[in-house]
């Protein structure tokens, strides 16, 4: 830690003074106003809740500065075991409490801290997430010097410096990156899952709300992964790859049998993607129905899913470094006229978006009855802002306050939709993922049997659940693409480019998008305040 502890006797004015100190520490970060005043209200509420159990006269600690390079805020008190994260510990009404997973995706974006009980310590950890900007700007830098580099090698370098840098230098090093996203991709899968299914009962408490939201935001995914794998298939030049006189029934067959893993092992020692669903698909369901004797388990994974986050967030950091490794090698080697022909994904994903994005808008407009132009004013700063940022997590609180505020979405309804669609509600990431799928296989020349697209429909669906929410992003799920589909490593390249624009625009729709389903579905459970909804905005 980079700051010392301080101690208070947690009362009215102590409170108001560590606040203080945190919201300063916080405006030193560059973070989002919103998310600073969300978490400044968070940690607030948990000194109020451990005065109110301990009494005015408990010493508290106060630690902020970083951890492993990133920023935290630390409340710590010694004493019986109190844990002031958890709802029901506090004694709030179980109907308003929040479920342990729904905390752990708050936990996930960084707005939520963590609790943890040691020698007799009660620790309250929040890890601060780094904004969006800091990426963008040294994905900029990684473009630019792998242009400039990449330009001066290809005439400057004889042939022999070109083939040896690009064959012997960057396509190792991009290859064992790869491979390192892999691995992590994998275990963060399986954890995502696992966690996932294992809270079920969680949402259950929630009644009809939970099934709901869960279930729309579900279909609303990996419908959009299956749609596009109809449409993509008459869009890209693609061989059938099927046996003559083959039905490809023989094929699915195959797929599903060779889903089942022979050990717990081996499906994470060679990566292999389905398996590991299904592993984690089983421990889920195991805790689910075991229930209160494998709460133990449940909580050890969403600490374990924590962790994972948190290596790959700091894999993520090195993103910039692949993009400039691919671009220099693609230069270096002449192969940067694959590019040419990315304009033909990048057309069909825009048109994919701006027509979902209008078809949603226009339902809310005439179910509601609200002018359109009123609508579009009223979102349009979280549109523009996942736009320029390509992260979930800067546009998050201002997505909160709009859908309640401005779009007259309940307070609960926004309160767990917003957070779950943050995760669950990917549905222009499955595009892009599945674009890029048939992108990759038309560039590879890999033969697209039904068997090979309803695979690749499915790891779409998946792998935009489970992505991390920054720019760039999504480059850490390429490794399973290839290694699950048959696509050969170079075709990662080619898409390299079109990643990084489809985080942007994925990001926008799917904020934008999410809007109207919480609308649409505030409508259909009389959890909507239509006054709120036609009211003219405030300038």
């Amino acid at each position: 830690m980079s700051t010392n502890e301080q101690a208070y006797s947690i009362n009215e004015s102590n409170i108001e003074r560590m606040s203080e100190q945190i919201n300063e520490y916080m405006s030193g970060l560059d973070m989002d106003p919103g998310i600073r005043y969300r978490i400044q209200f968070a940690m607030d509420e948990l000194l109020l809740r451990i005065a109110d159990h301990f009494g005015n006269d408990k010493e508290v600690g106060l630690r902020m500065g970083r951890q492993f390079g990133s920023p935290v805020i630390i409340i710590s008190f010694m004493g019986e075991r109190f844990d002031p994260t958890d709802d029901a510990a506090a004694g709030i009404d179980p109907d308003n409490a929040m479920s342990a997973w729904e905390r752990n995706i708050l936990v996930n974006i960084g707005v939520q801290p963590v609790y943890q009980y040691r020698n007799g310590v009660n620790i309250v950890r929040l890890r601060l997430r780094r904004q969006g900007n800091t990426m963008l700007r040294n994905l900029a830098i990684a473009i630019v010097l792998a242009v400039v580099l990449g330009v001066a090698g290809q005439f400057l370098l004889p042939e022999g410096a070109k083939t040896f840098i690009s064959e012997s230098l960057l396509k190792p090093l991009f290859d064992a990156f790869l491979g390192i996203l892999s691995t992590i991709a994998c275990m963060m899968i399986f954890l995502s899952i696992a966690t996932g299914i294992g809270g079920i009962d969680d949402l259950q408490t929630l009644g009809l709300l939970g099934k709901k939201v869960l279930t729309r935001f579900l279909l609303m995914t990996f419908g959009a992964g299956v749609v596009t794998a109809v449409i993509g298939r008459f869009l890209f030049s693609l061989s059938a790859g099927a046996a003559e006189g083959s039905s490809g029934v023989e094929d699915i067959i195959g797929m599903v049998l060779a889903m089942l893993p022979g050990d717990p092992v081996t499906p994470f020692l060679n990566c292999d993607f389905m398996q590991i669903i299904i592993l984690g698909g089983a421990v889920g369901i195991a805790v689910l129905i075991l229930g209160g004797q494998m709460e133990t388990l449940h909580t050890v994974l969403i600490q374990a899913d924590q962790l994972i986050q948190f290596i790959m967030e700091k894999v993520c950091s090195a993103i910039p470094i692949l993009v400039f490794i691919l671009l220099s090698q693609q230069i270096i080697s002449g192969e940067v006229a694959s590019y040419l022909k990315a304009w033909k994904p990048l057309l069909i994903f825009a048109g994919i978006g701006v027509i979902f994005l209008m078809v949603e808008v226009m339902a809310v407009s005439l179910r509601f009855k609200i002018p359109l132009g009123r609508y579009l004013k009223k979102t349009m700063s979280c549109f523009i802002t996942g736009l320029t940022t390509a992260s979930a997590v800067a546009v998050f609180t201002m997505n909160m306050e709009t859908c309640e505020k401005k779009l007259g979405v309940k307070k609960k309804l926004t309160a767990f939709g917003v957070p779950m669609g943050n995760v669950l509600y990917m549905p222009m990431s499955a595009v892009g993922f599945m674009l890029a799928i048939y992108y990759m296989a038309e560039f590879g020349g890999v033969p697209v049997p039904i068997a090979w697209i309803i695979m690749a429909a499915f790891v779409s669906g998946i792998l935009a659940l489970a992505m991390p929410p920054i720019p760039g992003g999504s480059l850490t799920c390429y490794g399973i693409i290839v290694s699950q589909l048959g696509i050969p490593a170079d075709c990662v390249a080619v898409v390299t480019g079109l990643a990084l624009l489809f985080d942007f625009m994925a990001t926008a729709v799917n904020v934008a998008t999410l809007q109207t389903e919480l609308v649409r579905l505030a409508g259909d459970m009389e959890m909507l305040d239509t006054e709120v909804l036609l009211a003219e905005q405030e300038k």
